[in-house]
């Protein structure tokens, strides 16, 4: 009962967890994956949220911007100690030497909203005369983030395939992101993530009953 206790104070009083406000839907029950080091906050960010996942719990709704504000270290230090408070409450999760490959539906989950608003950053506004615009994500954009993260990794295959020609041709905006620099892969979300909100408030301002069924 303690160390659920201390699972919980850590999660109202971290600096990270403050942050990404995580709300619990269930108790830990399974073992959880030892978090690898890693050499840049987009990752090491990502890499936080599938903990908290695998302990039974979400992302509330927090501000980009002040998660990738962060140090790297200081995530990092955040997901190896609730790591181990987990530890001690379900155990650790045995590790795959030989890491199950990125699926096609790994790279889709969650980005059928991702994919729509995946042109913000395209179609021709340029966002990088203007300061960054704060905004709250919620669970949704968790998910958008980590699924961005998951296309960022398979890029190697994808730039072999492009060199041989035979990229396919109906995923351009995704192919291309994964090759970008972290600098412009957080403007690129940035700025879909702008349109989807907007979406969002603008969808939230009609009735329910008036809206349109998709």
């Amino acid at each position: 009962m303690c160390h659920r206790k201390e699972l919980r104070d850590f999660v109202d009083q971290d600096p990270v967890m403050r942050i990404l406000k995580p709300k619990r839907i269930t108790d830990p029950k399974d073992p959880v994956t030892v978090p690898a080091t890693l050499d840049n906050r987009f990752d090491a960010a990502m890499k936080l949220i599938r903990l908290l996942k695998e302990a039974g719990m979400t992302p509330g709704s927090f501000d980009a911007d002040a998660l990738f504000d962060l140090d790297l270290d200081v995530i990092q230090t955040t997901s190896r100690e609730l790591f181990q408070k987990l530890r001690i409450l379900v155990g650790e999760a045995p590790q795959n030497p030989d890491p199950r490959p990125l699926t096609t539906s790994d790279a889709i989950d969650n980005l059928t909203v991702s994919s729509h608003y995946a042109s913000a950053a395209e179609d021709g506004s340029d966002t990088s005369s203007e300061p960054p615009r704060r905004m709250s994500l919620g669970p949704s954009a968790a998910s958008m983030l980590e699924a961005r993260s998951k296309i960022r990794r398979s890029s190697p295959a994808r730039s072999s395939r492009r060199d041989n020609g035979s990229a396919p041709t109906n995923q351009p905006t995704v192919t291309e992101s994964s090759d970008r620099s972290g600098g412009t892969l957080q403007k690129f979300f940035n700025a879909a993530m702008d349109r989807y909100l907007d979406e969002e408030r603008e969808a939230n301002k009609v009735p329910a009953s008036t809206r349109p069924q998709h």
